[in-house]
């Protein structure tokens, strides 16, 4: 008899970033794009901690809303549904 024990499956919130927004953010001045990147996260209702990057914040609050550890690298549930919608937007905070 073979057990298998299944990942979790983890639920992600995030905004939808065009290739071409996530090309043209590497040309943003970088304290507009920290804005940029504050702005978004406050359209998901994320508060970063101080002196928290917006990417890890945004980790921070998934790994929570899907009770998960909130650990780096990423947990493997919140990997595994980064598909390339989530990545750009990663992409985007990051």
């Amino acid at each position: 008899m073979t057990t298998a024990t299944a990942e979790p499956v983890a639920k992600v919130r995030y905004l939808a970033v065009t290739p071409d927004v996530a090309a043209r953010s590497l040309l943003v001045p970088a304290d507009q794009m920290h804005q940029l990147k504050l702005t978004a996260l406050r359209k998901l209702g994320i508060v970063p901690e101080p002196n928290e990057k917006p990417l890890h914040a945004w980790l921070r609050v998934m790994a929570a809303e899907n009770g998960l550890p909130h650990t780096v690298p990423a947990h493997k549930a919140l990997r595994d549904c980064v598909d390339s919608d989530v990545g750009r937007f990663v992409f985007f905070l990051a």
